[in-house]
């Protein structure tokens, strides 16, 4: 089941987010980041919702994938004529539950939510294991980032 979360979600996606931040930069368990912890649980309470959109999946009652999206306005310009840009974040699958196309799923949703706001451009930061996920579903490689246009 794919859904937006909800402040009652956050110990979950603290979890999950924490998980992500080990994995994608060779954090071992013993090794304390408990102040990013805390920041991340302050950043959800102020902005979940709001500034920050978090869409999950769960598996029998317990959410298994999770992502973030930022929404944020530049100048327009021609190729962005609105100027509105999107940038996905924390997209993480617990092991367990790789290999499902969760995150496609989650990425899709958020392009059907992307195509109601008028954003035309997403951009995501992509970790080995994820580009492919993301070239399947059409973002190009630019400048550091990968790049979706509505």
């Amino acid at each position: 089941m794919i859904r937006k979360a909800q402040l009652k979600d956050i110990k979950a996606l603290v979890k999950l987010r924490m998980a992500l931040i080990r994995e994608a930069n060779h954090i071992q368990e013993d090794e304390d980041i408990s102040e990013i912890e805390k920041n991340i649980v302050s950043y959800l309470e102020e902005n979940l919702d709001g500034e920050f959109l978090v869409w999950v999946i769960e598996e029998d009652g317990e959410i298994v994938a999770t992502s973030g999206l930022n929404l944020f306005q530049k100048p327009p310009t021609y190729a962005n004529p609105t100027g509105q840009e999107a940038f996905i974040m924390n997209i993480y699958v617990t092991p367990a539950s790789r290999r499902k196309g969760y995150a496609a799923c989650l990425i899709h949703e958020i392009i059907r939510y992307l195509k109601t706001t008028g954003c035309n451009k997403i951009n995501l930061v992509a970790t080995e294991a994820g580009k492919y996920v993301y070239e399947k579903i059409g973002f190009k490689a630019k400048d550091g980032v990968m790049e979706y246009t509505l």
